[in-house]
């Protein structure tokens, strides 16, 4: 029977605020007992009953800025968040500080850093004619002469899946004038890519056709273009 003991003595040790001291085994005793006294527990032994925690509502979620109307060209751009309602299907996106509104007509607007420069960076958004689904404007490119068309790229513009192609011209970076080949049509005419430039074509299915995302710099300054275009096109958010 020790055993068994041993074990009850622990459970009232654990669960038990105030156990009684050991009792020598083999001597089992009864500690005295004054008249009047009571052996239940005291007040001061009780657990207290903890305070209930003040209510506290859900925190309410941070609204986006609201964008605004990017201005006709050409404007130069303070940092923030803009968009083109009248461009189908709509587009926001948000940008930093450098940026111009430089080109926009129909079906085609673009935005652009070092407007007139050899390192001019633009991202330009197209209404491309080059076929009905992303995937067939990207075999038009890639059957295109006179161009270096990288491997086909799967990402995500506003959570819709999209085809990137790297672009570059088979012609020397150094020619001189430089020589421009065309890559794709849209509504305004053909969009083209000059020697010792390289572009970043980004398809993407939209209701009523496909919308080009393309990103522009020179090839020694293209390093330079991703870090500046990259959270641009990261934050794109089409509407329809």
């Amino acid at each position: 029977m020790l055993p068994r003991l041993l074990i009850a003595g622990l459970l009232v040790a654990a669960c038990g605020s105030q156990p009684n001291a050991p009792t020598p085994s083999g001597s089992p005793s009864t500690a005295p007992t004054t008249p009047g006294t009571s052996t239940a527990a005291s007040p001061t032994n009780a657990t207290p009953t903890p305070a209930p925690l003040p209510s506290v509502g859900p925190t309410p979620a941070l609204q986006p800025e609201p964008a605004t109307e990017l201005p006709r060209p050409v404007q130069s751009l303070a940092p923030g968040s803009y968009s083109r309602s009248d461009f189908e299907p709509s587009v926001a996106f948000t940008i930093g500080a450098g940026w111009q509104a430089v080109q926009a007509t129909s079906g085609f607007f673009d935005i652009e850093q070092e407007p007139g420069s050899l390192d001019v960076i633009a991202i330009q958004f197209g209404n491309v004619q080059d076929g009905d689904s992303a995937a067939e404007a990207a075999a038009a490119i890639e059957a295109r002469d006179h161009l270096l068309v990288g491997p086909r790229e799967t990402v995500e513009v506003d959570c819709r899946d999209a085809i990137r192609l790297l672009i570059d011209t088979t012609d020397a970076p150094d020619s001189a004038p430089p020589i421009f080949r065309p890559v794709l049509m849209v509504p305004p005419g053909a969009l083209s890519i000059g020697s010792g430039r390289r572009l970043q074509v980004t398809l993407v299915d939209v209701d009523g056709g496909v919308l080009g995302i393309l990103v522009g710099g020179s090839i020694a300054g293209w390093q330079r273009t991703l870090e500046v275009s990259g959270p641009v096109v990261d934050s794109v958010k089409l509407g329809g």
